[in-house]
């Protein structure tokens, strides 16, 4: 039996009228178990619920009505609606997302997040191309992959919560719901052969899990938050989810030329582009001295190398000028020696990982929650554990 939306209006339990069945209604009120009143073109019920009535078969089941901005596409043809045992509701089921094992029911609230989403939450990602395309065909693909409709519903929850309650980290029922369902659907996707059609919408999930994976911080003071507190095995779960999407790429190969998203071909050309080979030009005195960079230094003999290139430029931009794109270098550069120097809570390393969140909060919604709260919880950790290391405590923001 499929869970339910944990956030899903709950009614009180009503006891149903009798009414005569309707025997020519619309094949929507039908999938509804609703009366219809057979008014064509259009009957009152779906004009109320606001879907395009389908007396016509060349008409999709459920499909919301273009009045509400929304364009989704018909239900799978194989899909059949699923009955939730719960009390009754004034919510009822307008949608289902469905493939061929897994599927579950879009109600009103559900709608409201597809359509913030659509209309908001896309375009917060900073780059039009990728706005654009997850608005239009990743969100169409939603429908007929379950995973990635979860994954969409709990990025949207999670920035309704941003916008909401700014000084609020912690993650609501909604999310832990959805992202849950994602994550073992997703996984459960990845177990078995893959078909070229999955590629694209397997993609665009790992993408969006490393946002949420970026966002879920329920520490809600320093003192909870990595590095203070006691070691957690989900402390640094977002670097391991950096490696995560490395081997989805290499499944579902998005730069293909049949992948929709070869329109962002720029956007990846530009995060994953060479940085110096070598030295330490354009790096701040101070932080090549922390870091120990020479003339000399390159990725394979400094740890700290592309940490420090990437870094740099960012902090060198106006904050009117710094994009999602350019901030997200530092941890698409990252190398394996740097990541087990955060493990290992290296202060230089951690003074790095400070600055970045100085420099990249402001324009990165999803890590601006992490930022505050752990970049407090370094500072704090680096002046009770090295107060004699003058050149890492001035350099903390």
């Amino acid at each position: 039996m499929p869970a339910t939306d944990p956030h899903s209006e709950i009614g009180a339990v009503r006891k149903r009228r009798a009414h005569k069945k309707s025997r020519r209604g619309c094949r929507n009120c039908k999938l509804r178990r609703v009366k219809c009143d057979e008014t064509r073109p259009q009957c009152q019920k779906c004009s109320v619920y606001g879907v395009v009535c389908n007396y016509d078969p060349n008409t999709p089941d459920l499909q919301v009505a273009s009045a509400h901005g929304l364009h989704f596409p018909a239900v799978a043809p194989k899909a059949s609606l699923i009955q939730v045992e719960r009390p009754p509701s004034p919510l009822r089921s307008a949608m289902i997302c469905a493939d061929a094992a897994t599927s579950f029911e879009l109600d009103t609230d559900c709608l409201d997040r597809l359509e913030r989403f659509r209309a908001r939450t896309v375009f917060s990602f900073g780059e039009d191309a990728m706005g654009k395309l997850y608005q239009g065909k990743i969100l169409e693909m939603a429908f007929y992959n379950p995973y990635l409709m979860h994954i969409i519903l709990t990025l949207t929850a999670a920035h309704d919560r941003h916008l909401t309650t700014p000084g609020h980290s912690r993650r609501t029922l909604t999310e832990i719901y959805h992202s849950t369902q994602s994550v073992a659907l997703f996984n459960r996707k990845l177990s078995k052969p893959l078909q070229p059609q999955d590629q694209d919408p397997l993609w665009a999930t790992a993408t969006l899990i490393g946002i949420i994976v970026f966002s879920s911080l329920d520490a809600s003071s320093p003192e909870e938050a990595w590095p203070l507190k006691p070691d957690d095995p989900s402390d640094l779960e977002w670097i391991r989810m950096s490696e995560g999407k490395a081997a989805v790429w290499q499944l579902a190969n998005p730069m293909r030329p049949d992948s929709v998203f070869r329109v962002m071909a720029d956007m990846y050309m530009e995060l994953h582009s060479p940085i110096a080979s070598v030295g330490s030009d354009g790096i701040p005195p101070e932080l090549a001295s922390l870091c120990g960079l020479e003339e000399t230094s390159t990725p394979e003999n400094n740890p700290y190398f592309m940490a420090v290139h990437t870094l740099a430029p960012l902090r060198r931009l106006p904050r009117e000028q710094r994009t999602k794109t350019v901030a997200l270098r530092f941890i698409a550069g990252m190398q394996p020696s740097f990541k087990k120097l955060l493990e290992e809570k290296d202060p230089v390393a951690l003074v790095l990982l400070t600055l970045w969140y100085d420099a990249s909060a402001p324009v990165i919604w999803w890590i601006e929650r992490r930022a505050v709260v752990e970049r407090e919880a370094i500072c704090l950790y680096l002046r009770r554990h090295y107060q004699e290391n003058t050149a890492v405590l001035e350099l903390l923001p």
